[in-house]
């Protein structure tokens, strides 16, 4: 019953999407360092909406924000992420199907663990 609630959304999902991917392709194009690190900034803005943020561009702010000081980590989080799904390529594709879920989770683990480190600067809201 939850999965039909929000379909207004859906707009709000695909323009952060587009707007994330706007920005990382200039990133790239200006260098291929500002571009991986505006997509290692802008990463986590899936999760805030799906947290509840209605708006695309808070949900991107908000995932600035709360990658403030971690994009190496990010980066070196990303690296593994790849590498695990190497791995699954080379065990004749059929890891993928194990490797795939396994990433998902660990993202939202990593994702847990930066919004609740920053609170204060997740949360606050523009008076």
């Amino acid at each position: 019953e939850n999965l039909y609630e929000d379909w207004k959304l859906i707009g709000w999902y695909l323009l952060a999407g587009l707007l994330n991917g706007l920005a990382v392709v200039l990133g790239l194009i200006l260098l291929i360092i500002p571009g991986i690190y505006v997509g290692l900034r802008l990463s986590l803005w899936p999760y805030f909406m799906l947290e509840g943020e209605k708006n695309s561009i808070d949900a991107l702010k908000k995932s600035w924000k709360a990658s403030e000081g971690y994009s190496l980590k990010l980066l070196g989080f990303y690296l593994v992420q790849l590498l695990v799904v190497i791995l699954g390529v080379l065990t004749l594709v059929l890891g993928v199907f194990v490797a795939i879920p396994v990433i998902n989770l660990a993202l939202v683990s990593v994702y847990k663990k930066i919004s609740l480190s920053q609170p204060q600067k997740v949360l606050e809201k523009k008076s």
